[in-house]
């Protein structure tokens, strides 16, 4: 019988009544084959059997997965597959091995001359593995791989074939076959004999999820069969792809078997819905859900919470927690710690069949108690890894154990300690003497870790330990089975494996569902063991990985898949089955819910990225209007009229500062999408994630209807989902995990490069800016060229790509370039983009370069519909990267033009300033080219006010300071809500300036590119610093000062004394006498004691949400956490990853990640301080411009120094670059410093003050800017 049913159907049940039935009957358990898909669901079915069936159950019971099939067979058969091997000795049993020692037989075979230009070593392993996965799950042989491999153009398929074929002789040199090799042995076993002849009855649940392997197999049983039950579902291949569910499978049955199936037909809500979304995804429907919920928000913690928020209510409502599911591809750090907090009382079980061994507290312990007992390993046991040992198995608090734990991370072992309390010091001298007489022993690693089981679980082991533990050491022993008794290196070489990979055993085990609790896990596990919930919680809906990526370097899943006919594999083949599979999955996700779904998704993932996913879109919640209603409306100016009356074609925008182009532009947005523009076609590009997250916050606002938002991201966040989207990334020779690389990371390959080169460190900046000017040259630099003209940098770039590549990341200039390169090279990329751009609208143009622009002509190409909106006097970057304001100026001249002079935002004397500052650029000959004739309009609603720019000259920084701290001072007494800002040029300013208002009683918020400057951080690292070393009254300090700073509690300097004469550890100290403060500060430490034992980037996070609370800079605290993690990747030791995360926050934050700004939610008192550069699009009611001296504003040749000429060098090198002098370059800084000061005079709305002192903070002699003089203002 063939059976056709959802999950929502009862085939399942079918299938074990039939199984009882045939038992009850009269027929042998060995006689009846039953094939699950997983271990979870084999135990389900082995249960129902073992309470139904009424007779004696003799023989044997064939209930498996077809992978325990495998392992079966080949167990039983050894002795002739071992006589088919033919190689000196031979082998009692074979070694049924995991992954792990796979890994490394696979990581033997591609040792040498193999894949020396491939992009990632570190990813080439996963690469290759999965190349192996598809390989055997689709019966390939070699001839059709190689077959596949020329459809595909692979460059690597010698290398793969190799690496391949040394990897089969290598796991038959040491008998050891994991669960692919053993399915691959199946085929021999079947041939030679006859193992499978006594199977006379087959039945299969979940068929249309099997391998072609498996299909095989199937076929050749058919002969013998009496009868068989094979049940499916016609739209489920829901593991097609990457995890090879043979699709085609379901229509072969009944070639195979010969005869009709038997439909089972489900009249359900939820199966309505589930067929209704796979024909909107398939077909690009719009048909309504029914009892479906999505929601979005910006940030992924906005996501969760509005995801809890519900959660909540659904408690309240008395439903169980074991009637909800949460659905989602990532359990981060993020998503267990919120939900910790919100939910302390309620239970969560994460659904995950790997496991990082660090995050096992039993296991962790064994790992350190194996390296005390191997001393001679060097400095591996950490503090963090004592600290837990001692306080979960030894039970001895940290203030007792503190100096115990620093003589053994010195000694590296456990040596003789003397602790006052008689019950810890009985606990330790046992320990010792463990550890000692395991030393002592000769034991193979097996035994001896087994040993250290039996020392750390003799008070008990939870049963989840107790698994973890088993598979490590049934692993251990594999590694014994294969290599023989492990030497010290050896030992040391294995443990490395488990602790830097998981513990995973693929396929998985089966895993029992706890009773009470919240089930959180993946999609393709709710699936795979059919987690039925009435109530669903789907998170991260808008993320790229709700479904396994299936293209690889190394792999094409649809291609090598049993089934793929075609001579070619195209962009459009790749577009459609992934939709497919999308379509599959999610159908049978949707099967899994009985009552409600509510689904959400972000903008941006943890790490300030877009997410690039399109799941949203297919789910219509509620009817769809036939025009959006718009609930906010604009009157345009008649200079703003052109702008919102655009309808295509190619057109640029000039517009003055407070023109109101953010406005106009939601306006225009507004306009094309009520028109029936699709979202989907309209793509909004902007140089700030800020600007990005205000226009798509307003465009929800505009049109609350509105159930899909037009594509707006940075231009990078753009690039970067062209390089990822359709797999695109394969077509660069990049990996399928491909990451942008921290700042941390550049730097540490770069100065090795230049170490390894024998290059001055001091060039460090140089020769950064010549690897970016490389990058990004629109018309790219000949190599031979560069070879020949600069031939030691050459080698150094060629060596910073090398170790890019051998880590696995781009760089920031990367994601440009290439995403230019795919769109530019390949006519199938360029088409879908061209197709899919109707409208490409750019902000802040006048911070565009050309490699940007190129890619915006690209992306325009078919509709020819591209507006670019910027002001060329607003143009202040192209100093320190690679834009260039002569190119919108190029485009504006040639494109349809459109001016918008008029502006409302500053007060007439302040735009009259503006307009004088213009006017003086023109009397230089130096700087007659530095503004664009456009100049500000008033529109007669401007602000009013009495007091004009202020221009003073003082004799000392510190009276400049004490007169700006006065005037704002006066402005909040005389009750004036106004919006304060301080601009400075640097980024170093900004910390002095800070203390100083600071420690002088204002409230001061910083919008800092320094992460150091951002208060979350200092908290965060002045506590993660005291947890290092807790009993140091100098951390104590430190933390103290950085409250102080910080006014979380306000210290004396009484308090300090106090703490600075301290004879013993403060947090040691009794409170008797202890005023309020540092009362509070002693609770505070005992409170986070605790966050000692946790891994780093949790205690960040506990640490963080105890004394921050805005979304903002709860945002942040996640991303620093990130770092943090990542970090904690690369170093093993906890003070390493400390002074790497305080190098780190003493730079710029790059690109790798995307903080928010802190001072969105801040109250309005507080004073903003930043540099120009970062003051752009924003407005103030009052500002200052400090230090506003010519040392810091050069506006003379003769005072501009050029550092270094070596960047411009290396652009000369670029095709069709026209060459600059050193007076070009002089010219352009000094017009770039004039744009500047014009941006930060018109941030200014009714109080300019600019200023300037004789003598510099360190009293040394400066000329104040020759605009003091040159340009009009009032000197008090």
């Amino acid at each position: 019988m063939l059976l056709v049913g959802s999950i929502k159907s009862n085939k399942s049940e079918i299938l074990w009544r039939r199984y009882v039935e045939l038992v009850n009957g009269g027929v042998s358990p060995e006689k009846i084959l039953v094939l699950c898909l997983n271990s979870y669901k084999k135990k389900i079915f082995i249960d129902n059997i073992l309470e139904n069936v009424t007779v004696p159950m003799g023989g044997k019971v064939n209930v498996s997965t077809f992978y325990g099939l495998c392992y079966n067979a080949i167990l039983d058969n050894w002795p002739v597959i071992e006589n088919s091997i033919r190689q000196d000795g031979s082998v009692i049993l074979p070694n049924l091995c995991g992954l792990q020692l796979s890994q490394v037989l696979l990581a033997k075979s591609m040792s040498g001359e193999r894949f020396k230009d491939y992009f990632s070593k570190t990813n080439l392993l996963h690469q290759m593995f999965k190349r192996i996965q598809l390989t055997v799950l689709n019966g390939l042989s070699d001839a059709q791989v190689a077959e596949k491999s020329e459809i595909l153009g692979e460059s690597f398929f010698d290398d793969a074939a190799g690496v391949y074929d040394d990897f089969r002789k290598l796991t038959l040199k040491y008998r050891s076959f994991d669960y692919l090799r053993q399915l691959s042995v199946l085929p021999f076993v079947q041939k030679n004999t006859d193992y499978f002849s006594k199977i006379e009855y087959l039945l299969i649940d979940d068929a249309d999820e099997i391998t072609y392997s498996e299909l095989n197999f199937i076929k050749s049983l058919k002969p013998q069969l009496k009868d068989w039950i094979v049940a499916y579902d016609a739209d489920g291949a829901s593991r097609c792809g990457y995890l090879s569910a043979y699709k085609t499978a379901v229509f072969e049955f009944e070639k195979i078997f010969d005869e009709k199936p038997e439909i089972l037909e489900v009249d359900d809500v939820w199966q309505k819905n589930a067929d209704i979304t796979y024909n909107n995804i398939l077909c690009k429907n719009k048909t309504k859900l029914s009892d479906f919920e999505i929601s979005s928000a910006v940030k992924r913690l906005d996501m969760l919470d509005l995801a809890f928020k519900k959660i909540k209510e659904l408690l309240d409502c008395q439903v169980k927690p074991s009637d909800i599911l949460i659905v989602t591809p990532l359990v981060d750090n993020m998503f267990k710690t919120a939900f910790d907090i919100e939910f302390s009382d309620v239970d969560m079980q994460v659904l995950n069949s790997s496991l990082k061994p660090k995050d096992n507290v039993f296991l962790r312990n064994v790992f350190t108690v194996i390296k005390l007992s191997h001393q001679s390993w060097g400095k591996e046991v950490d503090i963090q890894d004592l600290r837990i040992l001692f306080n979960e198995f030894l039970s001895i608090p940290l203030k007792y154990s503190r100096n115990a734990i620093n003589v053994c991370v010195e000694a590296q072992t456990a040596v003789d300690f003397h602790f006052e309390k008689e019950k810890y010091q009985q606990k330790y001298v046992e320990f010792c003497d463990f550890i000692k007489n395991l030393s002592e022993k000769s034991l193979s690693f097996s035994a001896e870790i087994l040993e250290i089981f039996n020392f750390l679980a003799k008070n008990g082991i939870s049963k989840r330990d107790l698994k973890n533990f088993n598979f490590f050491l049934k692993e251990v022993k594999s590694f014994e089975n294969a290599f023989g008794n492990l030497d010290e290196q050896g030992r040391k070489k294995v443990l490395t494996v488990f602790e830097k990979g998981i513990i995973s055993e693929n396929p998985s085990v089966a895993e029992e569902i706890e009773k009470n609790s919240i089930v959180v896990s993946t999609p393709q596990k709710v699936i795979d063991c059919e987690i039925k919930r009435k109530y669903h919680i789907w998170l991260d809906v808008s993320s790229d990985l709700w479904t396994m990526r299936d293209i690889g370097v190394l792999y094409n899943a649809w291609v090598f898949n049993a089934d793929w006919q075609n001579r070619e594999f195209t962009f459009e083949d790749n577009a459609r089955l992934s939709n497919e599979k999308n379509a599959r999955v999610i159908r049978k996700l949707m099967l899994c819910c009985e009552k409600s779904i509510f689904a959400y998704h972000s903008q941006y993932d943890s790490s300030g990225y877009e997410n690039f996913g399109n799941l949203q879109t297919f789910f219509i919640s509620d009817e769809k209007p036939e025009k959006n209603s718009v609930a906010w409306k604009i009157v345009p100016r008649e200079d703003q009229i052109p702008v919102v009356e655009y309808n295509g074609g190619r057109a640029a925008v000039n517009a003055v500062p407070g023109a109101g182009k953010t406005t106009i532009l939601i306006a225009l947005l507004v306009k094309l999408l009520s028109n029936g523009v699709s979202p989907s076609n309209v793509f909004v590009l902007t140089y700030m994630e800020s600007a990005a997250a205000n226009i798509r916050e307003k465009i929800k606002l505009a049109l609350p209807d509105l159930t899909e938002l037009p594509n707006i991201s940075t231009i990078h966040g753009l690039a970067f989902r062209i390089i990822k989207e359709n797999n695109h990334y394969t077509k660069l020779n990049l990996p399928d995990n491909i990451e942008v690389a921290d700042d941390n990371t550049i730097q540490k390959f770069l100065r090795e490069c230049i170490a390894e080169l024998n290059l001055n460190q001091d060039d460090y900046d140089d020769f950064k800016g010549g690897i970016s000017a490389v990058k990004l040259s629109p018309n790219g630099i000949n190599p031979l060229f560069l070879l020949q003209n600069k031939k030691y940098f050459s080698k150094l770039f060629d060596l910073y790509e090398q170790k890019l590549r051998l880590a696995g990341v781009i760089d920031y200039d990367d994601m440009l370039r290439y995403s230019v390169r795919l769109v530019d090279e390949n006519a199938e990329i360029r088409q879908y983009y061209s197709d899919l751009c109707h409208f490409v609208i750019e902000d802040e143009a006048q911070d565009s370069s050309e490699l940007q622009q190129k890619l915006l002509n690209l992306l325009s190409e078919k509709h020819q519909n591209l507006l670019r909106i910027g002001d060329i006097n607003q143009a202040i970057t192209s100093s320190f990267t690679d834009s260039d304001p002569k190119c919108f100026k190029k485009y504006f001249e040639n494109s349809v033009q459109m001016v918008m002079k008029t502006s409302q935002r500053s007060a007439v004397q302040i735009q009259v300033l503006a307009n004088n500052l213009i006017d003086f650029s023109k009397t230089q000959d130096f700087l007659k080219d530095t503004f664009f004739e456009s100049k500000l309009t008033p529109t007669g609603k401007n602000p009013e006010t009495d007091k004009v720019p202020s221009f003073k000259v003082f004799d000392n920084l510190n009276e400049e300071k004490f007169f700006i701290l006065n005037k704002i001072k006066d402005n909040i007494k005389s009750g004036e809500k106004s919006s304060v800002a301080v601009l400075l040029r640097n980024n170093y300013q900004i910390a002095d300036w800070a203390k100083f208002l600071s420690e002088n009683g204002l409230s001061v918020t910083l919008r800092s590119d320094i992460l150091e400057q951002k208060t979350v951080f200092r908290v965060i690292a002045a506590f993660l610093d005291y947890l290092q070393t807790p009993f140091s009254n100098q951390c104590v300090q430190r933390l103290m000062k950085t409250f102080n700073d910080c006014k979380i509690i306000k210290f004396s300097d009484a308090d300090f004394d106090f703490v600075k004469k301290l004879e013993k550890p403060f947090i040691l100290s009794d409170l008797e006498g202890v005023n309020e403060c540092l009362t509070r500060l002693w609770w505070e430490l005992q409170f986070n004691n605790d966050l000692s034992y946790m891994p780093l980037d949790e205690a960040v996070v506990r640490i963080g949400l105890r004394y921050f609370s805005t979304q903002n800079e709860k945002a942040n605290i996640f991303l620093i956490s990130t770092i943090v993690k990542r970090l904690a990747i690369t170093y093993s030791l906890q003070e390493t990853v400390l002074e790497k995360l305080w190098q780190i926050a003493k730079r710029p934050i790059g690109s790798s990640f995307k903080f928010f700004d802190e001072e969105d939610e801040q109250n309005e008192c507080s004073v903003r301080l930043m540099t120009l550069h970062k003051s752009k699009g924003d407005e103030f009611d009052m500002v200052f411009i400090p230090e506003l001296s010519e040392e810091n504003y050069s506006l003379t040749p003769e005072k501009i120094k050029i550092k270094s000429t070596f960047v411009e060098e290396v652009k000369k090198l670029r095709n069709g670059y026209k060459n600059r002098t050193i007076d070009d370059m002089k010219k352009e800084i000094a017009e770039e410093t004039l744009r500047l000061l014009y941006v930060g005079i018109t941030r200014a709305k009714k109080e300019l003050y600019m200023s300037c002192s004789n003598k510099n903070k360190y009293s040394k002699k400066q000329t104040p800017s020759v605009i003091f003089s040159k340009v009009g203002g009032k000197n008090e």
